[in-house]
């Protein structure tokens, strides 16, 4: 196969759906704004600017995507994010087009009335379209996406990577090791965390970890100095998957701040690896996490019920043994990237039972 992915190289979701697929033989060719290197791909960067009218430097776009599409005989096109690759992914002419949403894109682009026009557009002209959580896709259906189109799943995690430490949880009087890994960029509110974080060291030991990269992480860190946590919380930096699982399995509670998320992916890389969540009361969270059982919810915004939350998982040692026994085989059941991939190369290979000549038409 002949594969067209639209997206961001540098986006980690991108990233680890394409690789599969280059693995195993088939010939990948990402396109995107966002430059990046993918092994076993072909990256080629699309004019992120340009010079005319907005819609003059889109059809200049869509021209160069569809001489791809011809000279390189694609088969099929898979966009990542509806908004923007959604949208070109329909100048690709009549080559089967599947779409993945990761959740931001759709529950804050709708916020916006050219946006909803630009997702009920795209929505309706690609032939499947993946969402990660069923919130997700009810705003989809609400938005006059047809909902027979819609494959509701989150595309896993790599459970050889991402499993639980052999030491059990946390130690009695060792400081409470509480991990983050979302991106250090404002839609994530790290600097809740962190003031909540500040609350917490000043009634028990702690160590925090902060991995992730963005725009806001001069500004974080300079908070945590003012906080007074330069000796209790450590910036990490952008780290690779190995490291990730390495991070979590050192780690007793994960920590997400974000207001709004599809299925976050750190959420469930840190279930699977046996850690609390202590995650925001979101539907998305809701999703995985369930009060007192396997993990905590603290209201959105909140500092002190997040302080207060971390607090409660560092002191209840048995909810600690019910998430590490209970949440590694959530992600198993529900979450596994070994199936997630297998539900995609099957969507692949009906769409291409229709079409079986793909752009060489």
């Amino acid at each position: 196969m002949n594969l067209l992915v639209l997206g961001d190289a540098a986006s980690v979701h991108l990233r680890r759906m394409v690789r599969p697929f280059a693995e195993a033989g088939h010939r990948v060719i990402v396109a995107g704004f966002a430059p990046g290197e993918i092994p076993g791909a072909t990256v080629v960067a699309l004019p992120a600017g340009g010079r005319g009218l907005p819609l003059l430097r889109f059809a200049r776009k869509a021209r160069r995507l569809r001489r791809i599409i011809v000279e390189e005989r694609i088969d099929l096109v898979h966009a990542h994010a509806i908004t923007v690759y959604g949208l070109l992914a329909l100048a690709c002419g009549s080559v089967p087009k599947v779409l993945t949403v990761h959740g931001s894109d759709v529950l804050l682009a709708r916020e916006k009335l050219w946006n909803r026009a630009v997702i009920r557009w795209v929505s309706r002209r690609v032939d499947r379209i993946t969402s990660p959580a069923a919130h997700v896709t009810d705003a989809l259906t609400q938005l006059g996406a047809p909902p027979d189109r819609i494959d509701t799943f989150q595309y896993g995690v790599d459970l050889h990577r991402f499993h639980p430490a052999e030491a059990t949880g946390p130690r009695a009087g060792a400081p409470l090791r509480v991990i983050s890994t979302r991106a250090l960029a404002p839609l994530y509110q790290v600097d809740l965390l962190l003031m909540a974080l500040s609350r917490v060291a000043c009634r028990t030991p702690l160590r925090a970890t902060i991995a992730g990269g963005g725009p806001e992480a001069e500004r974080l860190e300079r908070l945590a100095w003012s906080l007074g946590l330069e000796q209790d919380v450590r910036f990490a930096g952008v780290l690779g998957e190995e490291e990730v699982a390495a991070a979590l399995r050192e780690a007793d509670v994960y920590v997400s701040t974000a207001p709004t998320d599809g299925a976050s992916l750190g959420l469930l890389e840190a279930m699977a690896t046996g850690l609390l969540p202590v995650v925001a009361d979101i539907p998305a969270n809701r999703e995985w996490v369930r009060q007192g059982e396997n993990g905590l919810l603290f209201a959105p915004g909140s500092p002190d019920a997040l302080a207060e939350a971390m607090l409660a998982a560092g002191h209840d040692r048995a909810l600690c043994e019910k998430a590490r026994a209970r949440n590694p085989e959530i992600i198993r059941e529900r979450s596994c990237f070994d199936a997630g991939i297998k539900r995609i190369s099957g969507i692949y290979e009906v769409l291409l039972r229709k079409n079986p000549k793909g752009g060489r038409s």
